[in-house]
């Protein structure tokens, strides 16, 4: 499939006390199946910031992680660093990393901006 590029640059919306939203339009091939003939865009807003990450039954499942890989590898798809994540998993820094390795094998990544780019496609 095709990636479509919008009509024109992403259109910055500024907040206050938040960081922007982009907005984007994408045209709409006249051979796309919509509700209505008349469709020509489709218009996305995108709020940037931190995200949750995929879920950690879906990232064990897509992986074969087990429950406690998965809880960090949500961790580390929204950002964190391995000491982040030990700390709010409650764990060790050294269970950590053994876990992440793991997470690095088991996804055939092998930085952490590899494995956080492949997670956020889940």
């Amino acid at each position: 499939m095709a990636e479509i590029a919008p009509v024109v640059e992403p259109i910055i919306v500024p907040r206050q006390d938040s960081l922007p939203i982009l907005l984007r339009i994408w045209p709409i091939d006249g051979g796309a199946r919509w509700p209505s003939a008349d469709v020509r865009a489709l218009v996305t807003l995108n709020a940037l910031g931190p995200r949750p990450g995929p879920p950690a039954a879906l990232l064990a499942r897509t992986f074969s992680l087990t429950p406690s890989e998965a809880k960090l590898a949500c961790i580390i798809a929204r950002g964190a660093g391995p000491d982040t994540a030990a700390a709010e998993l409650n764990i060790s820094r050294e269970t950590a990393r053994n876990q992440l390795k793991s997470v690095f094998a088991k996804t055939a990544t092998h930085r952490q901006g590899e494995l956080v780019a492949l997670l956020l496609q889940v």
